[in-house]
């Protein structure tokens, strides 16, 4: 629920800046005709998550087309009084606005909002109050539920006090404005709710001021409060019944709760059939194959006329195709579609096949078939994986010239002294140079401009990931393999002092080497790693660690020796090692 609230505009403003200070909402009570209803506004209670963000709409007339502004900041004072700053636009509209707002023309504001909790507030007979939390979605489906599937939330007015003898007051504990809007002058004293974010909410608004108005802002003047939106009843009833009538048309498909969903969230009639259209497709899809025919003899296809069936559905009468609609209601029948009014009519497999093939020439129907080029299904190549920033390499970007790193190549030495007057040896660490210089890789592909202006998915786009995607894995490979000639820099396996373990035979005691080279170097790091190509990969999972057992290098697994009595393993019947 988007209701709006039309509070006094401050006199608080900044021409230079263009900001203009004001306040956007109280606690005072308003009359709806399901109850009164109260903004809650201790901590806590609104949700300014949208509204303090500094970039939500000040608008006009709450417009979503006339946005004037932006609400650059936004306080709840210990008054209880929610306030805002708006800077307005430099558009011709906005400098309009900002003009009539320091002439004093225009003075009123409208706060945007939608509710997300309410608690229901009752006296009791002894006095005491009886409170009772209700959600948004609860709260709309008892009121739908008591006054029927119409509950029309913007209608103002006394209707419920015919109907309660102790009108309930409702405090909106939880609740979420999105926008603040400039409005214009305020009509009569009906009050009402708005019913979507995304729709204009009119000027039906009350020129009462409250009976208990908040203290006015410091050094500012307060020139009015009152309450804004628009009453349109009859265009959401319209809504609600077409959304209803199709939901149940189209049942088997979740149509009714679907159409519950969007009619709470104030969605449109269009966004509802598309939506519901989506849900039928994949549930076709989802479903089982089954024959398309309907079981038409030849001269049965040929009898059909799509023409009489296209009149019957304008004319609504259908005595003159009752063929066509016996096989519209078999198509029905066949495929577990109710009937949905205004849904048009089926036409049989049978009659799309006829005469025309779409298997023949271009003379018999070939040239009626379109070749759709699915871009959005683009298959990509199968390429390489990038390992080497996965193992931890370290990446120096916003490099220019030539680097040198400096490191240390060599440690201090120590010495054990007979005594305290013993002369100590000097030592010295010594420090070194790594140099690095650039090394350049590139790639090169030619567009036409008659391709680049007729591909689907464009080819500039696939071009350019292509060639990223060809130099991060040249790059990838030079880290592992380069052979340091020819303009390459040297890899890892190339690099002189590299240690390499040979006469192992990919055996469990070379893996083992491995880590023992790397650890008796004292470069064995928490973060250890392998890498490996997947024919490697695949020749180690197969190997065993030690002879005559069933442990491999992927997994072990250990048995517990037994006499042959106790029978083979209850997990898979193999017979057990003695």
């Amino acid at each position: 629920m988007n209701p709006s609230r039309t509070f006094a505009l401050t006199r608080e403003i900044n021409l230079d800046a263009r900001t203009v200070d004001m306040a956007c909402s109280s606690e005072e009570p308003y009359d709806r005709w399901w109850g009164t209803e109260i903004l809650d506004h201790s901590p806590g209670a609104i949700d300014l998550s949208r509204l303090a963000d500094g970039r939500h709409p000040f608008l006009l007339n709450h417009c979503m087309d006339d946005q004037i502004g932006v609400i650059e900041s936004v306080t709840l004072g210990a008054d209880r009084v929610l306030r805002c700053r708006a800077r307005l636009s430099r558009s011709d509209l906005g400098s309009e606005i900002l003009q009539d707002i320091a002439d004093g023309i225009r003075s009123l504001v409208s706060i945007g909002y939608m509710i997300d909790e309410l608690e229901e507030e009752r006296t009791a007979e002894d006095g005491s109050i009886e409170r009772r939390r209700l959600g948004w979605s609860e709260f709309e489906a008892e009121m739908r539920a008591k006054h029927g599937v119409d509950f029309d939330f913007t209608r103002a007015g006394d209707a419920l006090a015919a109907v309660a003898d102790v009108r309930p007051v409702f405090r909106v504990t939880r609740w979420t404005p999105f926008e603040v809007s400039c409005v214009a002058v305020p009509a009569d004293s009906s009050v009402g709710v708005g019913r979507s974010a995304g729709a204009e909410i009119g000027s039906v608004s009350s020129p009462h001021p409250p009976a208990d108005p908040a203290p006015p802002i410091e050094t500012q003047e307060t020139l009015m409060s009152e309450v804004q939106v628009q009453d349109n009843g009859a265009a959401e009833r319209a809504r609600i019944e077409s959304i209803t009538q199709v939901g149940k048309a189209y049942a088997k498909h979740g149509g009714e709760s679907l159409a519950l969903d969007y009619i709470a969230q104030g969605k449109s009639l269009a966004d509802f059939q598309n939506q519901l259209m989506e849900r039928i497709a994949t549930d076709h899809t989802a479903a089982p194959a089954t024959a398309p025919d309907i079981g038409l003899t030849k001269k049965e296809a040929q009898r059909y006329s799509i023409v009489r069936a296209i009149r019957a559905m304008v004319d609504k009468d259908w005595t003159a195709a009752g063929f066509e609609r016996e096989c519209h209601q078999a198509i029905l029948k066949r495929s577990g579609l109710g009937e949905a009014p205004n849904a048009g009519f089926f036409v049989p497999y049978e009659v799309q096949k006829r005469d025309l093939s779409s298997g023949g020439g271009v003379s018999s129907g070939g040239a009626l078939v379109a070749t759709d080029n699915l871009a959005g299904n683009f298959i990509d190549l199968l390429r390489n994986r990038a390992v080497v920033g996965k193992l931890g390499a370290t990446m120096l970007s916003g490099l220019q010239g030539n680097v040198t790193i400096p490191k240390q190549t060599g440690a201090n030495t120590a010495y054990w002294l007979s005594n305290e007057s013993t002369g100590i040896t000097e030592g010295n660490l010594t420090l070194g140079q790594l140099a690095l210089t650039p090394k350049n890789v590139g790639a090169y592909q030619e567009i036409s401009r008659q391709l680049m202006l007729q591909s689907s998915p464009a080819v500039d786009s696939l071009v350019m990931g292509d060639l990223a995607k060809v130099l991060a894995l040249a790059i990838d490979l030079a880290a592992l393999e380069g052979s340091g000639a020819g303009g390459q820099p040297t890899g890892i396996a190339n690099t002189a002092g590299i240690g390499s373990v040979t006469g192992t035979s990919l055996g469990w005691g070379g893996i083992v080497e491995f880590q023992t080279d790397v650890a008796g170097s004292n470069a064995l790091a928490e973060n250890f790693a392998y890498c490996t190509t997947p024919t490697v990969a695949g020749l180690l999972a197969q190997r065993q660690r030690f002879a005559s057992t069933n442990t491999r290098f992927g997994r072990a697994t250990s048995w517990k020796a037994r006499s042959p009595a106790s029978g083979p393993c209850p997990r898979c019947s193999s017979p057990r090692p003695q």
